[in-house]
């Protein structure tokens, strides 16, 4: 069965003691769902998983308590995508068993750290989807898209609950 839990759960950092995302807005636990599979050897996922079946849309988020610099080590890079691809091997692996819908769904990966901001964050909220905005993709992710992703955000826990409400009018609680 699929397990959900709330943002609080799903961004604890058991190893530092924090709490990346406070919110009780609950969705998929992914490093949970696994544990469902066949194969308990798959590499680590990202933490949350969201389907939005109306404009066919799936995201993964991955919750970082970890600054900028620590992120762009190599190291700490190559363990981002390999949670990407274990995300979407996932994905297919749970859903796709009878029949897979979702495989013409557009995926979109966030990786929620401690940014510190140098925008506001509505300026940040308008250029998520604008195509001509200055926006980012941090930790050498962006060759992944478009191949894998349809896009990638690297930014803060305020910056996805901006993005779910204004896209799927999910409001964080």
């Amino acid at each position: 069965m699929i397990k959900k839990e709330p943002l609080s759960t799903l961004s604890y950092d058991n190893a530092n003691k924090i709490i990346v995302c406070n919110y009780s807005n609950k969705f998929i636990d992914l490093d949970n769902t696994k544990g469902l599979l066949k194969r308990a050897n798959i590499a680590n996922t990202p933490d949350m998983l969201y389907i939005n079946d109306n404009i066919k849309e799936i995201w993964f988020v991955e919750f970082k308590s970890s600054s900028k610099s620590n992120l762009d080590k190599l190291k700490e890079k190559i363990k981002l995508k390999k949670k990407i691809f274990a995300g979407l091997f996932l994905l297919y692996e749970i859903f796709c068993e009878k029949s897979c819908e979702y495989k013409d769904y557009k995926k979109f990966y966030f990786v929620v750290y401690n940014k510190e901001e140098q925008i506001s964050y509505e300026d940040e909220l308008l250029n998520l989807f604008d195509e001509d905005s200055e926006r980012s993709i941090e930790f050498g992710l962006e060759d992944l898209k478009p191949q894998f992703l349809e896009d990638i955000f690297t930014n803060s826990c305020q910056v996805l609950k901006e993005l779910f409400d204004k896209r799927f009018g999910i409001k964080f609680v």
